[in-house]
């Protein structure tokens, strides 16, 4: 026996060696991995209790640039339509400001919907019904239009025009021609 670990020596002592430096190795990475962790985590779990939490709000209509904003919850409707640049020329002021609540806190998922003006109050001279305001009844009192499909369009209002419509409520383009006929959006 004392000849076989004689003869293979070396073998044995680099082979202890190899472990020795693996298992150095696999200890340093471990206790790296952990400090590491450690170093991430911490400063993010302190950051989460000062940051206001990002929500997604929604605003269309009268507004110069309409779309999805990701804000702070703590932000209230007025500083969204600021965000949005500002109520175009046309928008409905007298109705946003009877109607919407700009001193309200924004909410998670909220839509805003800044009604336009029309122009000389035309649709309203014509007797066409706006589909983004028209009451349940109203719209049922279009001939063509059932229960149905004024609870479609109701479930999905504001629309920005006809082809928002059509594709947000899946009406029928016949049903759409009867609206287009007599009311607006």
């Amino acid at each position: 026996m004392a000849s076989f670990i004689e003869q293979h020596k070396s073998i044995i002592i680099t082979v202890v060696l190899l472990i020795a430096l693996i298992s150095i190795r696999v200890y340093y990475s471990v206790a790296q991995k952990e400090e590491h962790t450690e170093t991430i985590i911490a400063p993010l779990v302190k950051d989460l209790n000062s940051i206001t939490p990002i929500i997604f709000v929604e605003i269309w209509g009268g507004v110069k640039y309409p779309g999805v904003y990701e804000v702070t919850d703590n932000i209230l409707v007025i500083d969204l339509v600021n965000l949005a640049g500002g109520f175009t020329d046309n928008a409905d002021h007298v109705f946003a400001e009877k109607n919407i609540t700009l001193s309200k806190k924004v909410s998670s998922e909220m839509k805003v919907y800044i009604p336009f003006m029309d122009s000389n109050n035309e649709n309203a001279k014509l007797g066409l019904i706006n589909l983004n305001y028209a009451t349940r009844d109203a719209l049922i009192s279009i001939k063509g239009i059932g229960e149905a499909t004024a609870d479609k369009i109701i479930a999905h209002r504001p629309f920005l025009d006809w082809e928002d419509l059509k594709q947000r409520t899946e009406i029928r383009s016949d049903i759409i021609q009867i609206l287009k006929d007599s009311s607006t959006i």
